[in-house]
């Protein structure tokens, strides 16, 4: 069944699966279980019975919000796009309506996810910038962005980062030292860019640089104060 089309019915609090193969439609309960905050531990009806019923570190929650059709494994992977990067999904509703608005435009998990995570910019700029204080943080340099951006290769199966291993180690030396010099200053290690950057950006020092934070404009409330303390430059 892996080449199945996964149709999300918001309206029944079911998923409906289709097998074409067998010209049958399954149906299971729109149930996720999360555990410790970051992984999908499982879906449908086995997430299901383990409502009120789950061990403390697993919390089951249920996506049918609003109306949209979706393949349910594209859903379960841009989920497990924000939850790697510490974003939450509680807001289920806005996560539907924002998918509702972009899906018919891409196909792409990962574009969809970034349109996803602006549309929760309250929750991002409340987990990471504390109110009524300036927060300290990394910006990039924009011919960093240009050559980023003109480094981006795209294939059937989506874009990826084509740039040259001398350049990316530059960069990555670069942000080593902006994110001591936060260190330095007892902060957080966040790096804001352009929206366009954000992802790609965020997989080339992921590797490198686990609990750095990378933040677009486009997530950041308007009431924010930043404080550039350095720029990645190379």
């Amino acid at each position: 069944m892996a080449k199945n089309t996964y149709g999300l019915d918001l309206g029944s609090y079911e998923i409906k699966v289709y097998d074409k193969k067998n010209d049958r439609i399954w149906k299971a309960k729109d149930a996720i279980a999360i555990m410790n905050g970051k992984e999908i531990f499982a879906i449908g009806d086995d997430a299901y019975v383990m409502y009120e019923k789950a061990p403390s570190n697993i919390e089951v929650v249920f996506p049918m919000k609003c109306g949209v059709i979706s393949r349910f494994n594209n859903m379960q992977f841009l989920l497990q796009n924000l939850l790697k990067e510490g974003i939450s999904i509680r807001d289920l509703l806005t996560i539907m309506e924002t998918l509702a608005d972009y899906a018919p435009a891409t196909r792409d998990t990962d574009i969809l996810t970034e349109y996803v995570r602006q549309s929760l910019k309250r929750a991002i700029s409340t987990k990471y910038f504390p109110p009524h204080e300036t927060t300290n943080v990394v910006t990039l340099d924009p011919k960093v962005e240009q050559e980023i951006m003109g480094s981006v290769k795209q294939t059937e199966n989506g874009a990826f980062l084509n740039l040259d291993p001398g350049r990316s180690r530059a960069i990555i030396d670069s942000v080593g030292k902006e994110v001591q010099k936060l260190e330095n200053l007892g902060k957080n290690p966040i790096v804001i860019t352009s929206p366009i950057v954000r992802m790609y950006f965020k997989r080339l020092t992921e590797d490198y640089y686990r609990e750095l934070v990378v933040v677009s404009y486009n997530e950041v409330e308007t009431n924010v104060e930043l404080q550039s303390v350095g720029m990645v430059t190379a």
